[in-house]
């Protein structure tokens, strides 16, 4: 549960690493999604045929799109892969075999140019300082906000 709840709060997140854990977390808790929506799709009746998928299901696929990407994306960068490798998804036999290799392969020890180890990004020089950007700035004095004269807004 903490996987999927990671996945969906890092739900635009490409940087950093997913683990195996993560990673097969995560694809459980999706299956069980599906499994919910598609017994709520039974009972409700908002399948338009049997063997359609109704609305909730539908739903669902459309909200995971995204965080699956992620997950798997953060997957690759685990093993030291680029996203890019993704795009393997699009050639049949080679998707299943991404598919099972990412699930089997060892997170790349310590550090690479993903991030470290616990699926934090790394810090370059000259990025952003995340403690900095997420303080707030100083309350601004009362004499700068006061209005010098009516030109300055015209």
């Amino acid at each position: 549960m903490p996987a999927y709840l990671d996945a969906l709060l890092r739900y635009f997140e490409f940087s950093g690493r997913s683990t195996r854990r993560q990673y097969w977390s995560y694809g459980f808790m999706v299956g069980v999604v599906y499994a919910v929506a598609s017994v709520i799709d039974a009972v409700v009746g908002t399948s338009p045929e049997p063997h359609r998928p109704g609305f909730f299901v539908v739903f669902v696929g459309i909200f995971h799109v995204v965080p699956s990407l992620t997950v798997a994306v953060r997957r690759l960068h685990d093993v030291g892969r680029s996203g890019w490798w993704y795009l393997l998804t699009f050639i049949p036999i080679a998707n299943l075999l991404l598919f099972y290799w990412l699930g089997f392969q060892k997170s790349e020890p310590g550090s690479n140019d993903y991030g470290d180890a616990e699926g934090q990004p790394l810090r370059r020089a000259g990025a952003l300082d995340y403690e900095r950007a997420l303080r707030r700035p100083a309350a601004a004095p009362a004499s700068s906000l006061a209005v010098d004269s009516p030109q300055r807004f015209i």
